[in-house]
């Protein structure tokens, strides 16, 4: 602990700095000494860094910075989200995330959070997940405070936890056991849509629209023109009898214009909560049922699973690797003789 020492005298922990050609400057007195030497370097970091370096002010940085400005819409989303997770988190130290100095941030610590997701076996607790999608936040916040010259290092280039993808495409007859499941006029169309377009419910589906605003998926007069998040493909999905009743069916849903395609009773955008809520319930009337409950995003899965062609295509994803991860199908080759 360079500079720091206890001085009887004053009992206190004091921190003297060096100003080189063997010449210290004032002692500056830090925490009493009976505090743990541990509060003593906090407090010396306190004086070394800028008061504005806290992980909530640095975060709160990137969130104005163009560096964030060019995430998509959805990321957007997630990483405000992200900022209030990790500000509120608390410490083992009593202390939130968000008061850390970027000094005090360190790739033992971020890993040591990431290992409090494995247990002795190996297997994840629930929450692994986010915990990764937290330090990819992190390393976001410190990439940018790097670049400004706000921080020295960027303490989140540390290897995450493995992530598995869920294997959880539902049976014909799930499937249609849950379409069936009374609960708001919406969520069948809501399902069917997201099953034969491939598409993610938040992302894309309920924004589809009747006009073409120029960024939303829209009703077009061949089909739908998806317009996809996350960075996969537009791509017009071509009327098949089915979809074009469904569609047909979904315009007169209420029995009110709107210029959403799937709307609440007041013709407006259905809310991600609404669809949580309402998904939860029908899943506990399917399982009541002696059915498997799934999750809506299965339905994309579903979708790519059971389209007879190129599955590649038919997931919007730009790499091959991703619609290995949608499909679910059992590939069938010929025996050797």
């Amino acid at each position: 602990m360079t500079g720091i020492y206890i001085d009887r005298k004053w009992e206190y922990w004091v921190y003297r700095p060096y100003l080189g050609k063997g010449k210290k400057g004032s002692p500056v007195k830090l925490v009493p000494m009976d505090r743990p030497a541990s509060e003593a370097l906090r407090a010396k970091e306190k004086i070394l860094s800028p008061a504005d370096n806290t992980f909530k002010v640095l975060s709160a940085g990137y969130l104005k910075s163009t560096y964030f400005k060019e995430k998509a819409p959805t990321t957007k989303v997630c990483y405000k989200r992200y900022h209030e997770q990790l500000c509120k988190m608390r410490m083992t130290d009593g202390r939130s995330f968000g008061d850390y100095l970027d000094t005090e941030i360190d790739s033992l610590l971020l890993r040591e959070y990431l290992d409090s997701f494995i247990k002795d076996d190996g297997s994840y607790l629930r929450g692994y997940v986010q915990a990764n999608r937290h330090i990819a936040y992190i390393d976001s916040v410190f990439r940018w405070a790097k670049d400004y010259q706000k921080v020295k290092h960027n303490p989140a280039k540390i290897r995450k936890n493995l992530e598995k993808p869920v294997r959880n495409c539902p049976s014909d007859e799930d499937y249609y056991h849950a379409l069936f499941i009374p609960g708001p006029d919406y969520m069948p169309f809501v399902m069917e849509l997201a099953y034969l377009c491939r598409g993610r419910k938040n992302i894309e589906i309920l924004n589809i629209k009747l006009k073409d605003d120029g960024k939303s998926p829209y009703v077009a007069e061949d089909g739908i023109l998806l317009r996809r998040g996350k960075g996969s493909k537009t791509q017009l999905i071509a009327w098949t009898p089915r979809l074009k009743t469904t569609v047909d069916l979904a315009k007169k849903l209420y029995g009110i214009a709107s210029i959403h395609l799937i709307h609440d009773a007041r013709g407006q955008r259905i809310k991600q909560e609404a669809i949580k809520s309402a998904w939860q319930r029908r899943m506990e009337v399917l399982k009541g049922a002696g059915g498997k409950p799934f999750t809506m995003h299965s339905l994309k899965r579903k979708g790519v699973t059971d389209f007879d062609g190129d599955k590649a295509k038919a997931t919007g994803d730009w790499s091959p690797n991703m619609a290995r991860v949608y499909d679910d199908s059992v590939e069938i080759i010929a025996a050797t003789k």
